[in-house]
């Protein structure tokens, strides 16, 4: 749990569930967005929640202190990206949507005011000039007369009025945001000072849910610790996973991109067939010709958002060649004249050598003179050396300097053996003012010596003073261009998540699946992506699932307490799919699947065989290329037809412990019983040795499972 000690935030999400119903809002720091989501019934597994917690990835997640469970669920590493959310429990008072609806209007009043007057003023048709002029003139004047109510209704009109829990949310929100100071510009306690810029619905986009537990079995993402134990690093070394063969990216942004592409799989065939189009279009052989040159494009973009944000601060010399490597990746005329600004003005040389930004010449002539003044400095201290050593023993003059110490001034260096072995030196040197000694040398002040700092002052202040307003204004005039960056920084990732995949999709000769809003799995050769690349010689396998008003199904009534029905069931299950060896080669799937054999549909498997004979291979298999599918990637299969999938569930590992004090088939029961809570007839299940230790039990156990699958 969180408590004071809150590092910088980049988005923030409020939850709560009262009386079964979720609300939500999120805050987007960086632009000052708050999104506030509709209230939506929340089940008693926190589906909701945790697609939430998936589609917002936040870094820190404020819910009541009365949600203890839910805190336990919030407070888990989202898989795939590796995001663990902080978890600040706060009073239940603070979750107050009267409160939190009066702290959104008084937040909002001037972007609502702003907006509705913009729109009322947009240029219309001529027929509707005059009318539309007297209507702005009319809203602008009610604005004076009662700003509150026109913020109030328009708040209404975002938020609805029926988002109580969410509401409550929001002024949970604002209470932490306040109090943690991370609203810019509010001051004084004027809460209409910039804390929100924009306000927005939140919408639950609707992708396949995939567990953690299924992601660690189907092994979409593994970990592996480095075999060095005095080694540690802030990222997991990657193991041998899905994401990892898939991973070709090259920019940090791309990479973070493709997790969440596959945190978050489609269940929209519309978003399907657009990423599959993309893929197609990059598989062209006039496009894969030129594969190399964006692959070295890509290589130049690093993450460019910290160097933005560093920006209002102090940007490192690095932060500047970031910004600077975008232009030399994309040829884009305003991104051009901006890389061309940066390298005009910031001489990176100097810089390194310097240990701060130096600025080029030319660009300021007071700044030209005092570096040509501060160049010329070594040969005319010599001569105010000679000048000053006139008079002067030569057991002094012999190794006197004058030197030039920024913020310092000008001083008159000896040695100190010297004046400690010249006798008459405190005749000579009396009226000088000693400043300091180091181990060899001593320095004094004279007359001299301040008349200089008079004339040139403190020359070097003088220099970095200009370059500081010259880079000031630099900033200035990149911050402009700080959401064209960032979105062309977005384009590219995103670019880079297509490249990899088309990549991926032409190195192991995968195939762009159908997709079909139907509930059907068929699959015509599959291969398992990751043994494919492993073994090399690859044995595949066909998959025929189809949902239809004539289903193959099974009758209830074929089970029972007995072992004679359990054996009428196996009766009824495809004998083709009973023997593993048999099914590698059916011989009614070598003309894709002709039609005799479509007209048998079935909405389950079974299959059995010996140890190590790639029973749990194939279940994954097909999972894996029914999860491809969903994030728009091609397949490994020489043709597939996937239908939308809402879910996939596996009973793959079984998670003992000691400390549950449960046995392994209690531990099944419960994984199996939540499985069939949360599936759904468009749902894929995929149940390895379910009760295996369990002799007969575990068999009639299992009899009984299909009979509760179809009433999903």
């Amino acid at each position: 749990m969180e408590t004071d000690n809150t590092p910088k935030l980049t988005c923030i999400l409020a939850i709560q569930i009262s009386k079964g119903m979720l609300g939500a809002t999120s805050f987007l720091v960086s632009k000052k967005e708050l999104s506030v989501m509709e209230d939506t019934r929340e089940d008693s597994g926190f589906d909701v929640s945790k697609k939430l917690l998936r589609q917002i990835v936040p870094d820190l997640v404020i819910i009541n202190d009365k949600d203890k469970d839910l805190a336990a669920i919030l407070g888990k590493t989202i898989p795939i990206v590796n995001v663990t959310p902080s978890v600040v429990l706060r009073p239940a008072s603070e979750f107050s949507s009267t409160s939190g609806f009066s702290r959104l209007v008084v937040l909002c009043s001037g972007i609502a005011l702003s907006e509705i007057s913009a729109e009322a003023n947009k240029p219309t048709k001529k027929s509707q000039e005059a009318q539309t002029s007297l209507n702005s003139t009319h809203l602008v004047d009610s604005f004076n007369v009662d700003s509150d109510s026109v913020a109030s209704q328009w708040v209404s009109s975002i938020v609805g009025n029926d988002s109580q829990s969410s509401i409550a949310c929001v002024n949970a929100m604002i209470l932490y945001l306040q109090t943690k100071g991370l609203e810019i510009g509010y001051t004084n306690g004027n809460m209409s000072s910039g804390l929100i810029k924009k306000l927005k619905k939140l919408t639950l986009e609707p992708f396949m849910f995939i567990g953690t537990d299924t992601i660690q079995a189907l092994e979409i993402l593994t970990s592996e610790k480095h075999p060095n134990m005095h080694i540690r690093s802030k990222r997991a070394k990657e193991g041998l996973s899905l994401f990892g063969l898939l991973d070709l990216t090259k920019t940090p942004g791309g990479r973070h991109m493709l997790q969440m592409w596959m945190l978050r799989p489609f269940q929209t065939i519309e978003e399907i067939h657009s990423r599959q189009s993309n893929i197609e279009f990059m598989l062209k052989k006039g496009f894969v010709s030129n594969m190399p040159r964006y692959l070295a494009s890509l290589s130049k973009i690093k993450k460019v958002e910290t160097s933005l944000d560093r920006l209002w601060f102090f940007p490192s010399l690095s932060d500047w060649q970031v910004i600077l490597k975008i232009e030399e990746a994309v040829d884009i005329e305003n991104v051009k004249s901006l890389g061309a600004l940066i390298a005009n003005t910031i001489d990176f040389q100097s810089s390194v050598i310097e240990y701060r930004t130096v600025v080029k010449s030319n660009l300021d002539p007071e700044l030209d003179k005092l570096h040509e003044i501060y160049n010329g400095l070594a040969s005319f201290l010599t001569n105010v050396a000679q000048n000053e050593s006139a008079g002067l023993p030569d057991i002094l003059s012999e190794t006197m300097t004058v030197v030039y110490f920024p913020q310092l001034g000008y001083l008159i260096s000896l040695e100190l053996l010297k004046v400690e072995e010249c006798p008459d030196s405190e005749s000579y040197l009396g009226t000088w003012d000693q400043q300091f000694c180091t181990d060899g040398r001593v320095y004094y002040k004279n007359p001299g010596m301040i008349e200089l700092d008079e004339y040139f002052g403190d020359i070097h202040a003088h220099i970095v003073d200009i370059e500081i307003e010259i880079i000031q204004q630099l900033k200035q005039e990149i911050r402009a261009y700080t959401d064209v960056l960032t979105e062309i920084v977005l384009l590219c990732s995103e670019f880079d998540c297509l490249l990899s995949l088309a990549q991926v999709a032409k190195n192991f000769n995968w195939v762009k699946p159908t997709i079909s809003q139907e509930s059907q799995v068929v699959i015509n050769k599959g291969r398992h992506p990751i043994i494919e690349v492993l073994l090399g010689n690859f044995i595949p396998n066909d998959t025929a699932i189809r949902l239809s008003d004539n289903d193959y199904q099974i009758s209830n009534s074929s089970f029972s307490n007995n072992q004679d029905n359990f054996n009428g069931l196996e009766k009824e299950v495809d004998t083709r799919f009973k023997d593993h060896q048999s099914f590698n080669k059916p011989k009614d799937f070598e003309k894709n699947l002709d039609e005799k054999y479509m007209e048998y549909k079935k909405t389950a498997m079974v299959i059995t065989g010996s140890n190590y004979s790639g029973k749990s291979i194939y279940a994954k298999q097909v999972a894996l290329i029914v999860y491809l599918a969903h994030i728009g990637s091609y397949v490994p299969a020489k043709s597939a037809v996937i239908g939308i999938t809402d879910r996939i569930e596996t009973r793959i590992r079984a998670s003992e412990s000691l400390l549950e004090n449960q046995s392994s088939f209690m531990r099944d029961l419960q994984q199996v019983s939540q499985i069939l809570r949360n599936c759904t007839s468009k749902s894929l299940v995929i149940l390895d040795e379910f009760g295996k230790g369990t002799l007969w039990c575990g068999t009639f156990v299992f009899s009984s499972e299909p009979p509760c699958f179809q009433k999903r």
